[in-house]
C-alpha cells in the first residue's frame, strides 16, 4: 500500500496538501512515516459497565529526520494543520483533519545526526 500521508498548513487547506515525502528542507527530502497510532483520550468507566473517553484525541506519526529538517517543520507547520492520515492502522482508510500539530523529538535526539520524533496532532477534527 502505497504512503499517503500528507500536511498542510492552517486549517481547511486540502487544496495544498502536500504528501510527507515530497517535503524538503531545502537540503534533504522527508522519510517515509514509520508508525502512526491513535488515541481517542482518556478511557473512563461508569457504573453501568459502559465507558466513555475524557479529554482530547491525538494521532501520532514517528518518523527519522535531521535536526534542520525538524527546524523546518516547526518553523512551517507546527500548530494548525490540515494533515491526511487514517486513525487506524488496521482499516488503511486515510481522511483529511484539521488539527493542532506538536512537534516532539525523542529524547535522545542529537544535533548532529538524524533522530526520531514524535508529530502530536490533537483536537483532530474531520473536514
Amino acid at each position: 500500500m502505497a504512503q499517503e500521508y500528507a500536511i498542510a498548513a492552517g486549517y481547511n487547506n486540502a487544496g495544498s496538501l502536500t504528501v510527507i515525502e515530497s517535503l524538503t528542507d531545502g537540503t534533504n527530502t522527508f522519510n517515509t512515516i514509520a508508525l502512526t497510532a491513535y488515541s481517542r483520550g482518556v478511557a473512563r468507566f461508569r457504573a453501568d459497565g459502559s465507558r466513555s473517553f475524557e479529554g482530547v484525541g491525538v494521532v501520532q506519526w514517528r518518523s527519522v529526520m535531521t535536526w534542520a529538517q525538524l527546524e523546518y517543520l516547526i518553523d512551517n507547520y507546527e500548530g494548525q494543520v490540515t494533515v491526511k492520515t487514517r486513525l487506524y492502522r488496521r482499516d488503511g482508510a486515510y481522511a483529511n483533519y484539521n488539527a493542532i500539530l506538536r512537534l516532539e523529538p525523542d529524547i535522545a535526539f542529537d544535533r548532529t545526526t538524524a533522530g526520531t520524533v514524535v508529530w502530536s496532532f490533537m483536537l483532530v477534527e474531520a473536514l
